[in-house]
Formats: C-alpha cells, structure tokens, sequence
C-alpha cells in the first residue's frame, strides 16, 4: 500500500506482496467440503488491489470455490493502469467494496466511489473515528454520499501500527449522529462505547 496512513494497523508498506496467493488460496480451501466452506471473504490490506494477482484471485475464489469475495480499498488502484479490469472483475465476482475514507487520500477514495457507483457495485464507506475534527468529516461524508452508499460504518481509532495515542469523543459522535441511523453500522471494537447508549 503506498498510502501511508499513519494509523495503520496493518503497518503496510508499499513494496511488499504476499508471494503465491493464488497457489495459497487453492491449496487453504481445496480439502473443506461444501459445509466447510465460506460463503464470503473479506480481502484487506493495505491495498490489496495493488497486488499483481488481485484479479485473478477474485475470479479463483468465486469460480473454483464459489465464495464470494469482497474488499477494502482506499482508492489509490483509480491510477492503475488495470482500472477497468479492476471495476469489471469486482462487477463479475464481489458481493460488495468497502471505501476507506483516509482524509488524506481524498482524491483517491471519492474517484473509487464514484466509478464503483457507475457500475452498480453494491458500497459501504468506511470511517476512522477519533477527535471532533474526525466526527465532523463523516458528518459531511454521509450527507454528501448518503444516496449512494449502502452503510457507513464507523471504526474506533486505534493505538496500533504506526499510530499515535489519540482519544476517542463518544459524545461528540453521539450528538452528531444522523436522527435516522438505518444506514450507520459501528465496528466490534465501539462495543464498549454502545454500551454507554446512543439515544
């Protein structure tokens, strides 16, 4: 990933790809049986349609083993010189994409969206939530793209990877939730912070 985000927790940097992941993959689900096997797989990062084999591994998953597969991305693949085969194997093969929505990566994350629109992909952003500064941006996200995409879900701020400590302002968030909520979905690690109430 070359987005270096400095809270990662994923630590991804841009020159390292996991070697044989189509050769992985079939070897990981070749022996499970049909009540085995997934319905659905989630492909992170960094940015995993950075990889050379990113492709081919959708199509490997949904047609030899028929899970579908879905991802994360921040955008940046909008560069790439395989954009379109990118758009038209994750219109073949995903049930769904979700956007991360890096402030820093703006450009790239909202060009992602708008062409993942203009294919009918089904589009869930992702949000980091922190400080004010963090609640404002998805305040102004969700009004700007709530027509067009499915959930926001709302992931913690965490102190790992690269990252510095940072508080999280729960009741900030609270008060500045949408008052119809149907299209919020928060991440495992606010349970604590849901338990506090929403309204």
């Amino acid at each position: 990933c070359e987005g270096n985000c400095p809270y990662c927790y994923m630590d991804s940097k841009k020159e390292v790809h996991y070697e044989n992941i189509i050769e992985k993959t079939r070897n990981f689900f070749k022996d499970m049986s049909s009540n085995e096997l997934p319905y659905q797989v989630a492909l992170g990062g960094g940015e995993p349609t950075s990889h050379p084999d990113f492709v081919e591994l959708l199509r490997v998953l949904k047609e030899e083993f028929d899970i579908c597969p879905n991802y994360t991305t921040n955008g940046m693949f909008v560069n790439q010189d395989n954009l379109n085969e990118i758009l038209e194997a994750t219109k073949t093969y995903c049930g769904g994409v979700a956007v991360s929505c890096h402030p820093h990566l703006l450009g790239y994350w909202s060009s992602a969206a708008e062409f993942f629109i203009q294919k009918g992909i089904r589009l869930n952003f992702h949000l980091i939530i922190s400080d004010k500064q963090s609640i404002d941006d998805f305040v102004d996200i969700y009004n700007l793209w709530k027509q067009d995409v499915e959930y926001f879900v709302l992931l913690p701020y965490g102190n790992q990877g690269r990252a510095e400590p940072k508080e999280i302002d729960w009741e900030y968030l609270v008060q500045k939730l949408p008052e119809n909520q149907s299209q919020i979905a928060f991440g495992a690690n606010f349970y604590p912070y849901l338990l506090k109430g929403v309204h």
